[in-house]
């Protein structure tokens, strides 16, 4: 188990911007972080900004996180501030993430603060993402708070990456808040440094980024 705690200049127990004055963590056998609780300067439990008052870890047997479950002071599951009460991941046979999933306080599907309930992803043979797929709570495909459905990401046969495009609910390219629907990459042979050139969702360049 270990502790830290935060003092002020004077020496003092302070307070984070956390809303808690110390913290501690409990280790698995394999040196994974298995929980962590939150106190306030008096060293009683407390309810932190964050949402939560102790969250706990489990993990799988190559060592991946599979769950985090947050709770509050009375030990019941508790929304933490993304927006959601416990999130589970699944991995393939090579330990590539295919899977996260947010619940709520009930464990039923919710839509997190990210603004989806579930994410997939699928990989090449080099184990790079080529489609992150966003789901609602109702299973079908949801436009997340970046403003896209699905990400298409294109490798070279080496495995550099070429390109990536953001698609809306019709499968299209769309406009996302970054400012671009496609990015398109280009490298620099002198120093082998990367450039890129963005489109809109029609394909047009986006001068000026």
């Amino acid at each position: 188990m270990v502790q830290q705690k935060y003092f002020g200049i004077d020496g003092k127990p302070i307070q984070s911007i956390g809303g808690y004055a110390s913290y501690k963590n409990e280790f698995d056998a394999s040196g994974h972080i298995t929980k962590c609780s939150l106190f306030d300067i008096e060293g009683k439990p407390i309810n932190s900004t964050m949402g939560w008052s102790t969250w706990e870890a489990i993990y799988n047997d190559r060592a991946n996180l599979v769950k985090i479950s947050y709770y509050d002071l009375n030990s019941k599951p508790t929304l933490a501030q993304e927006g959601f009460a416990t999130v589970e991941h699944q991995y393939d046979q090579r330990g590539n993430k295919t899977k996260t999933t947010f619940y709520g306080v009930d464990q039923k599907l919710i839509v997190s603060n990210y603004g989806f309930a579930f994410v997939e992803y699928m990989f090449d043979d080099f184990g790079d993402i080529t489609l992150t797929s966003f789901f609602g709570n109702d299973g079908n495909e949801i436009v997340n708070n970046d403003g896209f459905a699905v990400l298409k990401s294109e490798y070279d046969d080496y495995g550099k990456f070429l390109k990536e495009t953001y698609l809306g609910l019709d499968g299209k390219p769309i406009m996302t808040k970054y400012g671009y629907a496609i990015r398109e990459a280009h490298e620099w042979t002198k120093d082998e440094m990367w450039n890129y050139t963005y489109y809109d969702e029609k394909g047009n360049v986006i001068k000026g980024k």
